[in-house]
C-alpha cells in the first residue's frame, strides 16, 4: 500500500501536450513511485462527480489552473494541491487570480531558485520549495559516459525546435565552425511540430531546413526529430559539446542542461533565467552573454563562436570540463532531490480541509496584503488595474458560491483550446 496517494487530473484534448512539460511530469511521478507514493491519473470529469471514492492525500497541477481552485472553493474538490509552477512569467495573471484561494496545506514548488524569486515578485506570503527536475544522473553516467576515440568533432542541440531556442544562431555558429574545424558533425534534437509532440512539421522547422540548404549544410547536420530514453543520451553523449541557446528571459531550469552533463560532457549555454543555477561557467561549460532592447534578446554570437573554438583547441580545458561534469550535477539526482520533496508531505489535511467550503468575503477583501509593490509593476504590462483585478476576484466569489459549474467552466477557459470541451459539459 502506497503511503500517499496524488491524483493527476487528465483533460482529454486533442495535441496539447507539450514536450517539456510531458517528459518532466513523467519522469516526476516515476520517481515518486520509486519511494511509494502512488499517482493516479484520472479523467477530470470523474475526479468532480460526486460519486467518485478513491481516497487520495493530494491533486496533482502542473499550474495555477483557477478551475481547479473554484472547483474547491464550491466543495467539489476537497484536498490539498501540489502546484508545479513550470513557467511564472507567462502565469502572472493565473497565480494572481489563485492566491487568494492558497491554503497552508497546499504544497507549491519550483524547479529552480530563479523561478521561486520570480513568484515572490508577485507574493511573498507563501512557502515555496525547490524541487528540481531529477534525474538518474549516477546511471545514466555509468551507462553513456564515453571516452572519445573518433577524431571528428561533434556538437549537439536539443530542444523545442522554436526561434526562442537559438536554434538559428546555433546553425550560424556550425557554419561558421566548419571553415575551422574539420570532419564537425552536428545534431538538432527536437519535435518537428515546434512546441509539441505531433509529427505536423512547422513552419519554423521547414525555415530551418531551408537554413541548412542555404549554408550547405546537411552534411554535417541531422535533424533527428524527438529522442527518447536511451536513445536521447546516446545521441548527447556521443558528441563533444552540448548547447543550449536559449532566448527566453525567463527559463525556470534547464533539465536538458543537466542531461547532457550526466552524460559527461560540458555545456554552452545562454545568461539566462536560471542555467546559471546548472551550468558553472569556466568549470563546467561556458555561460554566453546577451543583450536585452526592447523585448527582444540578442546572443553575443562572437563570444559564442570564441568559447566553442577554445574549447575544441584546449585539451586540457576541455578535459577538466568533462571531469566537472557528472560531479557538478549530482544535487539534481533523483535519491536526492525526491526524498527531501516527500517530507513535506502531510496527513493532517482531513482536519484542515474543513475550511475549504466557501470563500469567506473577508479573503477576497484581504487579498492586496498577498502582493508585493513589485506585482503592481507586472501587472502593468497587461494593461490590468487594480481595481479591475479586485471586481474580477469578487466576481468569481459571487457566481461560482452557488455552485453555477457549467458559468465557471466557460468563463474559465473562454477563447482556449478548453472551451469547447467544456462548454457542453454538465
Amino acid at each position: 500500500m502506497a503511503n500517499y496517494t496524488i491524483i493527476n487530473p487528465v483533460l482529454n484534448l486533442d495535441d496539447s501536450t507539450y514536450v517539456s512539460l510531458d517528459v518532466n511530469c513523467s519522469n516526476f511521478f516515476a520517481q515518486l513511485n520509486l519511494y511509494n507514493v502512488e499517482v493516479i491519473d484520472i479523467p477530470f470529469e470523474e475526479l468532480i462527480n460526486d460519486d467518485f471514492d478513491i481516497e487520495y492525500d493530494y491533486i496533482y497541477l502542473n499550474s495555477f489552473s483557477p478551475l481547479y481552485f473554484i472547483l474547491r472553493e464550491i466543495g467539489k474538490l476537497k484536498s490539498p494541491f501540489i502546484i508545479h509552477m513550470h513557467i511564472v512569467k507567462g502565469q502572472v495573471l493565473q497565480i494572481t487570480r489563485c492566491l487568494p484561494f492558497l491554503y497552508d496545506d497546499d504544497i507549491t514548488i519550483a524547479p529552480s531558485y530563479y523561478a521561486k524569486k520570480l513568484f515572490q515578485k508577485i507574493s511573498n506570503q507563501f512557502e515555496i520549495s525547490v524541487v528540481p527536475y531529477a534525474r538518474d544522473v549516477e546511471s545514466i553516467y555509468d551507462k553513456f559516459h564515453k571516452k572519445k576515440i573518433e577524431s571528428t568533432s561533434s556538437l549537439s542541440f536539443m530542444g523545442r525546435i522554436v526561434k526562442e531556442k537559438g536554434v538559428l544562431e546555433y546553425i550560424n555558429l556550425i557554419s561558421q565552425l566548419k571553415e575551422e574545424i574539420n570532419s564537425l558533425s552536428a545534431y538538432i534534437i527536437g519535435p518537428k511540430g515546434g512546441n509539441k509532440i505531433n509529427e505536423k512539421v512547422s513552419d519554423f522547422y521547414k525555415n530551418i531546413q531551408t537554413t541548412i540548404a542555404k549554408h550547405n549544410l546537411y552534411d554535417n547536420i541531422t535533424l533527428t526529430g524527438i529522442l527518447k530514453g536511451d536513445e536521447k543520451y546516446n545521441a548527447i553523449s556521443t558528441t563533444d559539446v552540448f548547447f543550449n541557446l536559449s532566448k527566453y528571459p525567463s527559463e525556470t531550469f534547464g533539465v536538458v542542461n543537466v542531461e547532457a552533463l550526466a552524460t559527461g560532457i560540458p555545456v554552452i549555454c545562454t545568461n539566462v533565467g536560471a542555467f546559471h543555477e546548472i551550468i558553472n561557467d569556466g568549470s563546467n561549460g561556458f555561460i554566453i552573454d546577451v543583450s536585452y532592447k526592447n523585448n527582444q534578446i540578442t546572443i553575443d554570437e562572437k563570444q559564442l563562436f570564441d568559447k566553442t573554438k577554445l574549447l575544441f583547441s584546449n585539451a586540457d580545458l576541455y578535459k577538466k570540463f568533462k571531469q566537472n561534469a557528472k560531479d557538478s550535477i549530482l544535487k539534481y539526482d533523483y535519491r536526492n532531490v525526491i526524498p527531501a520533496f516527500i517530507k513535506k508531505f502531510s496527513k493532517s489535511k482531513l482536519e484542515s480541509n474543513k475550511k475549504i467550503v466557501g470563500l469567506g468575503k473577508e479573503k477576497i477583501e484581504m487579498y492586496k496584503h498577498l502582493y508585493t509593490k513589485e506585482w503592481y509593476e507586472i501587472i502593468k504590462e497587461y494593461n490590468i488595474s487594480e481595481e479591475s483585478l479586485l471586481n474580477t476576484l469578487k466576481g468569481i466569489s459571487n457566481k461560482y458560491i452557488n455552485n453555477n459549474i457549467n458559468l465557471l467552466f466557460i468563463d474559465l477557459v473562454k477563447g482556449t483550446k478548453m472551451h469547447n470541451y467544456f462548454s457542453n459539459f454538465s
